[in-house]
């Protein structure tokens, strides 16, 4: 995939993560920046500088090239995914906290 411009800066990419009908999907987009920026830098000495800049930016505007199908993650899903990784902060907070603990007995002989 080569961006029109040939500037990989150009190309980005957007997730779609909420299924709308359309199912999810990762979509790389060419911004078309650089044909663009030069389109508008000619078109400031144009005849009609206004219209030349309105035509680049028709002519270059924003297309997408590439659609990646992905799987969904159902809003279920999410939020046992969001339990599970808040439990396991919760258990790791303990642990840091036991250990802890544990130290400042072992330092102070205050147990």
């Amino acid at each position: 995939m080569k961006p029109a411009s040939g500037y990989y800066a150009d190309l980005t990419s957007v997730y779609q993560g909420e299924n709308r009908g359309k199912g999810c999907s990762f979509a790389i987009i060419d911004s078309q920046y650089r044909l663009r920026d030069e389109a508008e830098r000619d078109a400031v000495v144009a005849e009609d500088p206004g219209k030349a800049i309105e035509l680049a930016w028709q002519q270059f505007s924003p297309k997408v090239v590439m659609t990646i199908p992905d799987n969904c993650a159902n809003k279920h899903q999410q939020a046992d995914l969001a339990a599970k990784s808040s439990e396991d902060d919760r258990k790791l907070q303990q642990w840091v906290a036991q250990q802890s603990l544990a130290e400042l007995c072992r330092r102070t002989g205050n147990c």
